[in-house]
């Protein structure tokens, strides 16, 4: 199990580097998204990386976390559209004003992080893809996170900021976070 830490008092140093998982952009970066949990995470997140770039910390995101939010903005607004009830997931993308939304969503979210972290190369190619199957066999995890913890253990990025309690049973990343369930 990983070491974790809450974000909300971890007092970062110049020398710390860190790899943010995609809801941690998410809820620091994507204002559309609104509710008492969210503006919680949001404040113990943007907290943390504020301090991180006042201590001078090095923040990282990775390509792959685009994608994820592209999926996660189109769900927003297709629902916020009426969803199903409405049209097909696929049809909505063909849906000029909607389409629109969510680019701007994408193109705001990934300004905004982007501007405060750099981004990593994802490499998948067989190797990593070799690297990633070996962690799903002993870790419950999704693809992404599979990924995400390779490309911290490539790029030797030691700490991952995230709200997701698998990274913490898969890797041996220092987790940040302030998710009461780890941190109790």
């Amino acid at each position: 199990m990983a070491h974790c830490v809450s974000v909300e008092t971890e007092r970062p140093a110049r020398s710390d580097r860190f790899l943010l998982d995609t809801n941690v952009i998410l809820f620091v970066a994507y204002q559309v998204l609104s509710g008492d949990l969210v503006r919680a995470k949001r404040n113990a997140y943007s907290g943390f990386l504020d301090r991180c770039r006042t201590a001078g910390s090095e923040l990282y995101v990775c390509g792959l976390s685009f994608s994820e939010v592209a999926g996660t903005a189109e769900r927003f607004r297709w629902k916020e559209y009426g969803g199903a009830d409405v049209c097909e997931q696929k049809a909505f993308r063909k849906i000029a004003p909607q389409r629109s939304l969510v680019l701007a969503d994408l193109q705001q979210v990934w300004d905004d992080i982007t501007k405060v972290a750099s981004v990593v190369s994802a490499t998948n190619d067989k190797q990593a893809v070799e690297r990633v199957a070996t962690v799903f066999g002993t870790a419950s995890i999704d693809g992404y996170d599979g990924f995400l913890i390779d490309v911290a253990q490539q790029e030797k990025i030691p700490n991952i900021v995230t709200d997701d309690g698998d990274f913490a049973l898969a890797s041996n990343l220092v987790v940040f976070t302030a998710n009461r369930s780890l941190l109790d």
